[in-house]
């Protein structure tokens, strides 16, 4: 993917909240990771949650591919909260999360 990518392109890369360091070190050999960014989905997810807390939030890792450029609009800090989930039923891709 990156070598597709624009000079100044940036890269949200969507990672399981147990595997998000394993993603980082792959991915920081193509792309320059900046951050890791929180996802608040305000849906809990499946499993037992009488006993854990309820999975509601999925990591992003942003990166750059090597030219920096600003960010469009304000930023309001690394959790990302307000984006509903697609419905499976309305996605145009199996991994699709957010339009």
């Amino acid at each position: 993917m990156v070598p597709l990518l624009g000079i100044s392109a940036r890269a949200y890369l969507y990672c399981h909240r147990e595997s998000w360091p394993d993603f980082y070190g792959a991915a920081s050999g193509y792309a320059l990771i900046k951050k890791a960014l929180v996802w608040w989905t305000a849906q809990g997810g499946m499993g037992d949650t009488a006993l854990e807390y309820a999975p509601d939030y999925e990591v992003l890792l942003y990166g750059v591919k090597s030219r920096e450029r600003p960010l469009d609009g304000k930023r309001l800090g690394a959790v990302i909260a307000g984006i509903p989930p697609v419905p499976p039923g309305q996605r145009a891709h199996p991994t699709k999360s957010w339009r």
